[in-house]
């Protein structure tokens, strides 16, 4: 079987997003180095933790790390559904992301939605963040997009993870953790394991 490098989350990232067009198709090898690369960071971080939520203090976009809280603390009590302006803003944000790889400091409130400062996307809480947003979303409602986002987010935090505090590499270790269990089931469900 043919061995190739998980090349994805390598690189700065957030000064050179990734592009994942027209990506190679490399079937079991594709999987096997992503593993691959998912477990020699969960091998480097210290141990797994999620960090400790905090409240949600509003819903605008003018400030993403409160609007991020406010959509993950809602994500996390599963007897709660998401409401529309919370799903709303997040589908907003994978597409954000998606777009450009980067995530914003603060997005202007009225469509279509800009970074207020196009130089304010150096702050790892907000990818740590989305991140916990996009999974947690994934859990609940099992839409594509959500966990699409949630890989690619993961391997721009990872290509910064020589940046990360002690605090934020526990939770990225959880992190991955979390991809590795669900796209682990992913692929046992689809016959793909």
């Amino acid at each position: 079987m043919d061995t190739i490098n998980y090349h994805y989350s390598q690189g700065d990232l957030l000064e050179n997003p990734q592009n994942y067009s027209y990506s190679a198709y490399s079937a079991q090898a594709f999987i096997d180095a992503w593993l691959s690369n998912r477990k020699s960071h969960l091998d480097l971080l210290p141990p797994a933790e999620k960090l400790e939520q905090r409240n949600g203090e509003s819903m605008c976009p003018k400030n993403t790390i409160n609007l991020l809280h406010a959509i993950c603390e809602r994500l996390q009590q599963p007897q709660v559904s998401i409401d529309r302006r919370e799903m709303y803003w997040l589908k907003r944000l994978v597409k954000k992301f998606e777009v450009t790889k980067l995530v914003y400091s603060a997005y202007q409130a009225s469509a279509p939605y800009r970074p207020m400062d196009k130089t304010s996307y150096n702050d790892m809480a907000l990818y740590l963040k989305l991140a916990e947003c996009f999974i947690l979303a994934y859990n609940q409602g099992g839409e594509m997009q959500f966990l699409n986002a949630f890989i690619k987010i993961q391997d721009s935090i990872i290509s910064q993870v020589n940046s990360l505090d002690h605090i934020s590499q526990t939770h990225l270790a959880w992190l991955i953790q979390q991809e590795v269990k669900v796209l682990q089931v992913f692929m046992t469900d689809k016959g793909l394991a």
